[in-house]
């Protein structure tokens, strides 16, 4: 029995036992909410070397195989199932979850690694995930897998059908991204990953390439390389009639190390119906160029970008213009604005490229937001919405430590709160905003 905010919870029949030593482990615990099953012929900490071995050999030539000081092999079986405990003291989010099973093995002279999961239904906190799997299996040369879902629910996002399947043979990693929605394909990517050394390579297949529910094309010598901070793009362009999505590393009249994307008549949809296809949580045309330099020390960013007509999980935010350019000894001077939609600001200033975190000094105009913006964004909370919010907002400090202060004036702001059915009203009030919190002085609700 266990007492938890002075309510029981009865554990039903419980065992468990446990052994390590230098030439065996093994744990086995027995429970209504949890199976557990493991057994092995050596130490943990020997089992991890041993399996970190078996891995390794599959990206580098380095690592010795064929003789093996000690036939390292390992079972394990896990279950665990929704019980009171589970879901009322250790998880109280839990809404719903089927039982959820681990299978493992192991066999370090026979070079074979197994593993399977399976996740039927597990619901928390509004969030649900359905049909989640997972499977691996590896002999001495290669490994394959196979990983994906029926469907993720969270908040905006409604992910339909999911797999990402592939092997890894001699330091070659191919695999298929799939995505679908009743039977229609939704995106598919054919990849291929060469490791050599320290030089990483990455390779998208030309043939059936899917991108939001169209076919796209990319050249067949398309290739992306890292090694040593160093990341460059050869012939690297998705395009589909009039749209283009360039990455490059050698754009013209740019001396530093770079990673230049150049957008031409591009809908954001296409990279982002995946996650609900039903829904586009972001829509817009998208023209321009964005460019990191120095992506890997004291990076700057420059930009000539415009979105135009910019929903927002259906909310019309209007027009972007993103300006970005260099004025010197490692400053940059940065202008963003929105305009024509529900949402009328600007953030304008500089910063200094640092690689610990770049130093701002920007100022950040709510010149309105329209309270129908906080509405779109949050449909089941907030509903009728009215009025809108204005303010100004001082940004300084560094990307790792931000500091703001600001006010925020609420104009006529109204909205339904839909979970206690009352309206609420900050007819002319005024919100403080820093680091540390938000202040109120004679601040009413009506």
């Amino acid at each position: 029995l266990v007492i938890y905010d002075s309510r029981s919870f009865p554990l039903g029949a419980f065992s468990a036992e446990g052994m390590v030593r230098h030439d065996s482990t093994s744990l086995r615990v027995a429970s209504r909410s949890l199976q557990m099953n493991v057994a092995s012929n050596t130490s943990p900490a020997l089992l991890a070397a041993a399996i970190d071995r078996q891995l390794n050999a599959y990206f580098s030539d380095s690592v010795a195989t064929d003789t093996v000081l000690r036939n390292t092999v390992m079972d394990m079986s896990l279950t665990v199932r929704q019980s009171p405990l589970l879901n009322e003291v250790l998880l109280p989010g839990l809404e719903r979850l089927d039982s959820v099973t681990i299978i493992a093995t192991f066999d370090e002279a026979r070079h074979e690694l197994a593993a399977r999961v399976r996740a039927p239904l597990i619901a928390y906190g509004g969030s649900k995930v359905d049909s989640l799997r997972f499977d691996l299996s590896g002999g001495r040369d290669s490994v394959t897998f196979d990983f994906g879902w029926l469907g993720v629910e969270a908040g905006p996002l409604a992910v339909q059908r999911t797999n990402i399947a592939g092997a890894l043979r001699n330091k070659l990693l191919t695999f298929d991204f799939d995505s679908d929605a009743e039977e229609e394909p939704i995106a598919h990517v054919q990849s291929e990953v060469r490791f050599d050394g320290d030089t990483i390579t990455y390779h998208v297949v030309p043939s059936g390439f899917v991108l939001d529910k169209s076919p796209w094309s990319i050249e067949e010598t398309n290739e992306i390389r890292y090694a040593n901070r160093l990341l460059t793009f050869q012939d690297f362009t998705l395009s589909k009639n009039q749209q283009s999505l360039t990455v490059s590393s050698s754009l013209p009249n740019i001396e530093k190390a770079h990673i230049g994307i150049d957008f031409r008549n591009f809908s954001l949809a296409t990279l982002l119906s995946s996650l609900n296809p039903d829904q586009p949580l972001v829509t817009g045309v998208l023209s321009g160029d964005f460019i990191v330099e120095d992506p890997f020390g004291n990076t700057g960013l420059l930009a000539s970008l415009k979105i135009n007509q910019l929903n927002v999980m259906e909310v019309d935010m209007g027009n972007m213009v993103v300006n970005a350019k260099s004025i010197g000894r490692g400053s940059y001077d940065f202008n963003l604005a929105l305009k024509g939609g529900n949402a009328d600001l600007d953030l304008t200033g500089d910063y200094l490229a640092d690689e610990a975190g770049a130093k701002m000094n920007l100022d950040l105009k709510l010149n309105e937001v329209k309270a129908s913006v906080i509405e779109g964004f949050a449909k089941e909370a907030f509903s009728e919405a009215s009025g809108s919010v204005a303010g100004v907002v001082k940004i300084s400090g560094t990307t790792a430590s931000p500091e703001y202060t600001g006010t925020i004036r609420f104009n006529a702001a109204s909205l339904i709160v839909n979970s206690l059915d009352t309206r609420f009203t900050l007819p002319d009030e005024t919100l403080k905003v820093d680091n540390t919190g938000l202040y109120m002085d004679n601040f009413t609700v009506v």
